[in-house]
């Protein structure tokens, strides 16, 4: 592609040390003057941090260029129409209540341009992946035992993946049409499955006993994040002391067009998570 459509620098920062505690109404102690008086109700705690996928390093998911605020093996370089990326971001429930996924949002970044942040916005697409490490029962709780390389190969394969399916689907909008989005996780769970023996190793381990897959697929405008995406309905629950990573992969439009030259957008995506209410009887 002629070098005069590359964009220029364009990063998603600031997800990282955002200080994500949700959920954290506070609790009065209950007492009473009734002969058992002794009664006492500890409110618990809820407490969601993160970080990019190739923990411990912290900063931005997208990054045109490493410099000393974006550390990291995997920069962006400046973008084109038809560019595409995914990068995970590593969520962990260092509380001890059960937090549940409710939104996901995107807010201008400190001292951007917000109408080009807008302009970019309007024309990106997402798509949002949960990541789960399965046994071989299918019980998700092996996650918090990805190291950063085994994330980053994952990172790798559903980009991969992705690139490969769009190809062979050209002209399919996976953020549109539920059938493209189901046929969008066999495929990457597919390439995932044929890559399984790269991203665990093949010491202590099988195809059999230990699988990575990807679901709960989300897609839409990048600007639908602007007014904040109820994402309730995928479920994504976080266990105390454990972790969740989710995969985001932004895509510019290949009709993307001129006007888009020379814009850099920068942007901060945010969770909310709300505590998981039980009922006791």
């Amino acid at each position: 592609m002629n070098k005069n459509r590359k964009l220029m620098a364009y990063s998603l920062s600031g997800l990282l040390g955002l200080g994500l505690t949700v959920g954290g109404a506070s609790f009065a102690l209950f007492s009473s003057t009734s002969s058992n008086s002794n009664n006492q109700f500890t409110a618990g705690t809820l407490k969601i941090t993160s970080n990019r996928d190739d923990v411990p390093t912290t900063g931005p998911m997208f990054y045109t260029n490493m410099t000393t605020d974006a550390p990291g093996i995997n920069p962006t370089g400046a973008w084109a129409p038809g560019d595409k990326q995914t990068r995970g971001l590593f969520l962990k429930n260092e509380g001890n209540l059960r937090a549940k996924l409710k939104t996901v949002s995107i807010t201008n970044g400190e001292g951007s341009n917000i109408e080009e942040n807008l302009k970019f916005t309007q024309e990106a697409k997402v798509i949002i992946w949960q990541v789960k490490w399965f046994n071989s029962v299918g019980l998700n709780g092996k996650l918090t035992n990805l190291n950063a390389t085994q994330m980053d190969k994952i990172m790798k394969f559903l980009n991969d993946g992705y690139k490969q399916w769009s190809a062979e689907n050209p002209g399919a909008d996976p953020t549109q049409d539920p059938n493209w989005k189901r046929q969008l996780l066999q495929a990457e769970n597919l390439i995932l499955f044929q890559h399984i023996n790269d991203i665990i190793g093949t010491t202590g381990s099988t195809v059999t006993d230990e699988l990575v897959k990807v679901t709960d697929l989300y897609g839409a405008n990048l600007s639908d994040l602007l007014n904040t995406a109820d994402v309730s309905s995928l479920g994504i629950i976080a266990e105390p002391d454990k972790a969740q990573l989710l995969a985001f992969t932004v895509e510019l439009p290949l009709d993307a067009d001129n006007s888009y030259q020379g814009i850099s957008a920068n942007l901060t995506f945010k969770t909310y998570w709300e505590q998981v209410r039980t009922i006791n009887c």
